[in-house]
């Protein structure tokens, strides 16, 4: 009987084995496929002058970063710095989340890292797109 047990235990270690195996294979293609996708969007939209609209998801003073729209997407969250917005009020210092901006895509100074250049905020109906808060002074 316990020779009996212990096959069974044998046999459900091997299962087990047999699936994480499976998963592990699962799990490399699918990153396999996800850097075969990711150096196709470089390929498209990196350091090739190509502009690309996306809209603010977080600002942080005088930096932030801006979420893709279209295929660029697949390409994550990109920096971008106060400095490259070219057509920006003169004295905005912020950016609400969702205000929209055109720019071009470099590599960031990490792998795998994407950051805005020759940003330009895009403007709606004559007047800029999302608000401005100026941050100048002290405010009571």
């Amino acid at each position: 009987e316990k020779e009996q047990e212990r096959r069974e235990r044998e046999k459900q270690e091997e299962e087990k084995k047999k699936i994480a195996q499976k998963a592990e294979e699962k799990n490399k293609k699918r990153k396999e496929e996800e850097v075969k996708r990711r150096g196709e969007l470089e390929r498209e939209f990196v350091e090739t002058g190509v502009m690309v609209q996306g809209s603010v998801v977080d600002w942080r003073g005088t930096y932030g970063f801006v979420k893709s729209r279209g295929r660029a997407a697949g390409l994550g969250r990109v920096f971008f710095h106060l400095s490259e917005v070219s057509n920006r009020p003169a004295r905005k210092r912020f950016f609400n989340k969702g205000t929209k901006l055109e720019y071009t895509l470099e590599r960031g100074r990490k792998e795998g890292t994407y950051m805005a250049m020759m940003v330009r905020v895009l403007q709606r109906g004559g007047e800029w797109e999302g608000t401005c808060s100026i941050e100048e002074g002290n405010k009571a």
